[in-house]
């Protein structure tokens, strides 16, 4: 479950990152061959792989390992192998690019075509692997059933996928004010995904135990002796359900919701006829471990921590980019588009960085809160002998290997004998909560610096970075095509902004002789000449006469700032007033700052009278 999670990450990661080209490499025609190529050969190397897999195991090659693990390890290859071949239809084919042109647009819609581009590579993988599971694990096996188990599981994780790119859809119907809020603040923007992921997590819980097709455990004796121990152990819960996957050959139990009115206990049926009352208590007590400890709500966290580690890994590697004109060379085109490398690079680093979270900062926890949860049900029944024996019989049942090693789980063996170690020294029971209280406190801690470096440095640094690497890619646009004004407007803003004046100025001068009625440009010119820091630059005279022009073409309230400005700076204070007053007339969005415009002229139109005022008092005084 944890590896198809990972796989599907992956997927999910790949899919998103792909950068649409201006021209896609191969034609329609030719990628539908190509693709149906693709899953043809596909098809053929899986069957291979698992033929061979049952010569070999038959001819006893594999016969220190059960043939389980052998099979779910080729599994895992083939799959790995899928993700391959997916990205190659996204990267190289340009699939994305033809379901835009075919499909209706929305996150939604794009998100289900590549999920579903994916999920066939699987159904053949499940197909192929299937005859040599049947012959090894389960000769009762239907390919119906067995389809429908693992169809499940995939589903189970793709649905929040794909809930998510909906919800992402519903958004843009916000109201505009909130809209443009949304995406001018980041910050804000994550704070309401992850409302949106805390509410989704809260209610997913009854959805999952349908799609997982669970049902409640039947009355009867022992599911009241459950009940009464997980009331002796003030543990509340919605309902204890039954999960049944693969024709009864799934061994596990599980716990699911963060909520009591939303929290339930799975139990496979293989598991309550394999284990005794005594033992099924023990693994209950496991699961209420998680619970207590509250794992639940750290993996939450720690999935919402991905994105702000991504966000800011991100903004890093822009920097870096920006910064390296040879970088920016090689990942853009000569107009300014990303080239096939930049997008490869960019797959390649989302997939390391991806891995790197998951596979290993989470496989760090996920160890050391199953090892909790087992040291929680050694304190909560008195010994460690009922989850000992339950494991020994789950790895006997499920023919798994006691001393193989797992990324998300110690080794069984390794995990029988720190219980039975715990059984015979309850200090280290605490030892161990205290290890990974530890670990959660300094995750947390590196996710409020992260936090704080974002919120700190977004205004700054990173927004910086954004604007430099936009100027880069304007500048290799305008020399592409120089007869352009508005890549000269947009440059002009951009070195505006950077405070070099020279370099704006110089190219709303190009913008203008391009296009003399170019309002905005006009406005941008005179604000530079009436307000620009460098004393060499201000130009009030000039910076009227601009301003005048366009408000004569467009009199926004901006428009109308920049002309009560240039009337300031020249001493016509009364015009200044009445023009800003114009503006404010129109009720502009940041009417406050045109309030205290108005409030700083009426104060120099004043002080202005007084002195004139004074000064024909004393020329009085002086004539007499």
């Amino acid at each position: 479950m944890y590896s198809t999670l990972l796989y599907f990450i992956v997927v999910f990661s790949l899919y998103a990152l792909y950068e649409q080209p201006a021209k896609p490499l191969c034609t329609s025609r030719e990628v539908v061959v190509f693709v149906t190529a693709g899953y043809l050969l596909f098809w053929a190397g899986s069957s291979v792989v698992f033929g061979r897999l049952v010569s070999r195991y038959t001819a006893g090659r594999y016969a220190a390992e059960p043939f389980n693990a052998v099979h779910t390890r080729f599994l895992n290859w083939c799959t790995i192998a899928a993700i391959a071949c997916f990205a190659l239809d996204v990267y190289l084919l340009d699939l994305p690019y033809y379901f835009t042109l075919v499909l209706p647009r929305g996150n939604f819609v794009f998100a289900l075509s590549g999920v579903s581009v994916f999920f066939f590579f699987l159904l053949i993988l499940w197909s192929t692997a299937f005859p040599s599971y049947r012959r090894f694990c389960n000769p009762e096996a239907r390919l119906s059933h067995y389809l429908g188990s693992q169809t499940r599981l995939a589903v189970s994780i793709i649905v929040p996928w794909l809930l998510y790119t909906g919800i992402m859809d519903l958004l843009e119907f916000l109201p505009e004010p909130v809209a443009v809020l949304l995406k001018k603040s980041p910050v804000l923007y994550y704070v309401v995904v992850t409302v949106l992921f805390i509410v989704f997590a809260l209610v997913y819980p009854r959805l999952l135990v349908k799609l997982l097709h669970c049902s409640p455990l039947p009355q009867g004796t022992l599911r009241s002796r459950l009940e009464s121990f997980c009331r002796a152990a003030r543990f509340r819960f919605t309902d204890i359900m039954l999960w049944d996957l693969f024709d009864g050959k799934l061994i596990t139990a599980g716990v699911l919701g963060f909520m009591r009115s939303a929290r339930y206990v799975l139990l496979s049926p293989t598991l309550l006829n394999l284990l005794t009352d005594e033992e099924l208590e023990a693994v209950m007590a496991h699961e209420i471990g998680h619970v207590r400890h509250r794992h639940l709500w750290f993996y939450a966290v720690f999935v919402l921590g991905y994105g702000l580690v991504v966000y800011v890994l991100w903004a890093m590697v822009l920097w870096v980019v920006a910064s390296q004109e040879g970088m920016l060379d090689a990942l853009l085109t000569a107009d300014g588009r990303t080239t096939p490398l930049a997008s490869l690079c960019a797959a390649t680093l989302s997939v390391l960085v991806l891995l790197a979270y998951f596979r290993l900062l989470f496989g760090v926890f996920s160890r050391h809160f199953e090892r909790q949860a087992d040291t929680y049900a050694v304190k909560l029944t008195g010994t460690g002998a009922g989850i000992a024996s339950s494991l020994e019989k789950i790895a006997a049942a499920g023919s798994l290997s006691r001393t193989a090693p797992n990324w998300h789980h110690f080794g069984i063996q390794e995990r029988i004998n720190y219980i039975l170690q715990c059984s015979h020294d309850p200090g280290l029971v605490h030892r161990h909560d205290r290890t990974v209280r530890r670990l959660v406190m300094g995750y947390g801690a590196a996710l409020c610096v992260v936090a704080v470096f974002l919120y700190g440095t977004h205004d700054t640094l990173l927004a910086d970075t954004q604007l430099n690497l936009v100027q880069k890619i304007a500048e290799k646009k305008v020399r592409l095509d120089p007869d352009n004004p508005a890549l000269h407007f947009l440059l002009g803003n951009i070195y505006f902004e950077q405070q070099r004046f020279a370099e704006a100025e110089e190219h709303y001068r190009a913008t203008l002789e391009l296009n003399p009625n170019h309002a905005e440009a006009l406005n941008n010119l005179a604000w530079l000449y009436a307000t620009a820091r460098d004393e060499r630059f201000r130009n009030p005279e000039e910076a009227l006469q601009l301003a005048q022009r366009a408000a004569e073409l467009d009199p926004q309230p901006h428009v109308l700032d920049t002309l009560a400005e240039s009337y300031f700076i020249n001493g016509y204070y009364d015009q200044a007033i009445e023009t800003i007053k114009q503006a404010l007339a129109q009720e502009p969005d940041d009417i406050t700052y045109y309030k205290e415009q108005l409030k700083k002229f009426e104060s120099s139109a004043h002080s202005e009278h007084t002195k004139q005022l004074e000064g024909d008092q004393e020329s009085g005084r002086v004539a007499l």
